[in-house]
């Protein structure tokens, strides 16, 4: 696991991302913002986000948002596996990542067909 989420300090445009438990993930701004429409928007528009050094990401679970920046960072690329596929889709979804939703996608379909054909 990378601890340039865990730790502090890893780069000059750091913004922490808060979760409901208190844990907190910290990231490049620019990270986020090249690998995500969403992410952009929050920073580059006028949203609270991109004055403030911090993103509240209520209802975001820390373990998979976690593994979701694994599997986008291009220092890990941690593969999409029919074991962290589940937490990554709807994260990889929701901040509009498409490489990695249609990725995700593929291979749920691969996986639901292997089920069908085993059927």
């Amino acid at each position: 696991m990378s601890d340039a989420f865990i730790e502090r300090g890893q780069c000059e445009d750091e913004i922490m991302l808060v979760f409901d438990n208190s844990n907190k993930l910290y990231v490049s701004k620019n990270f986020l913002r090249y690998a995500s429409p969403v992410f952009k928007t929050m920073f580059d528009h006028d949203c609270k986000e991109k004055k403030e050094n911090s993103v509240s990401l209520t209802g975001k679970n820390y373990d998979d948002f976690l593994e979701f920046l694994l599997c986008i960072h291009p220092r890990n690329f941690k593969p999409i596996t029919e074991t962290n596929v589940l937490q990554v889709v709807t994260i990889a979804d929701e901040y509009h990542v498409t490489s990695i939703t249609k990725k995700c996608k593929e291979l749920m379909m691969t996986w639901l067909q292997a089920s069908f054909d085993q059927a």
